[in-house]
């Protein structure tokens, strides 16, 4: 059985695999969270619609004509999530790949290939993250009433919620392997000096042979 020479492509590996796990969960739970204190509900968001709770009640709704425009936002930031965990799906083979490659030509392109997909990776989740900020708008338009998409006050509380920060969890750890794509493997060499040379040309003479 083979055994794991390389560490640092196995750690890889090991963040790739919580960044795809996270990814996949954030589309299962809500990325936005309204609370309403003078309507008395709280309001959670995601890309199927939205779910409204009441007094211990809730009512989940899919989005409707009206409300395009939000749906349009989530779908962006679905499209992107795919494309990313596309990509990360490809950095975990070439990683896997990379575990059992010896040819160290065959390991060069395969790192080459894995940096510039890791960038595409990072830059379709960061496109999610960011394309999301146009949420309180866009919901303002529909409902009338304006917020920011942090703000905490008397009247309402609204915040990114679980899906949102587990896209940003995921990026983070896709840009930590990313990170650890353009660190050598190789140990640093111990430079040769003047002592060096002295400690091996002495070394015969050092001998533990008895002379008599």
């Amino acid at each position: 059985m083979k055994t794991f020479k390389h560490s640092k492509d196995l750690t890889i590996l090991i963040l790739l695999i919580i960044a795809l796990v996270v990814l996949v969960l954030s589309y299962h739970a809500y990325w936005y969270r309204i609370e309403d204190k003078d309507l008395g509900c709280t309001i959670y968001l995601k890309y199927s619609g939205q779910k409204v709770v009441t007094k211990g009640e809730h009512i989940i709704t899919n989005w409707d004509n009206e409300q395009e425009d939000i749906k349009s936002i989530f779908i962006v930031c679905l499209i992107c999530g795919v494309i990313g965990w596309t990509c990360i799906i490809i950095l975990l083979l070439s990683q896997f790949a990379n575990l059992f490659i010896s040819s160290k030509s065959n390991r060069f392109l395969m790192n080459i290939c894995s940096r510039v997909i890791s960038f595409i990776t990072i830059a379709f989740l960061l496109i999610s993250i960011l394309y999301f900020l146009n949420l309180p708008d866009t919901y303002a338009d529909w409902s009338g009433k304006k917020f920011n998409f942090i703000q905490i006050t008397d009247s309402i509380h609204t915040y990114p919620y679980v899906g949102w920060i587990f896209v940003c969890l995921s990026l983070i750890t896709v840009m930590g392997s990313t990170i650890l794509l353009f660190v050598s493997n190789s140990k640093q060499k111990k430079p040769k000096t003047i002592f060096n040379t002295f400690e091996t040309v002495q070394q015969p003479l050092l001998s533990t042979d008895p002379l008599f």
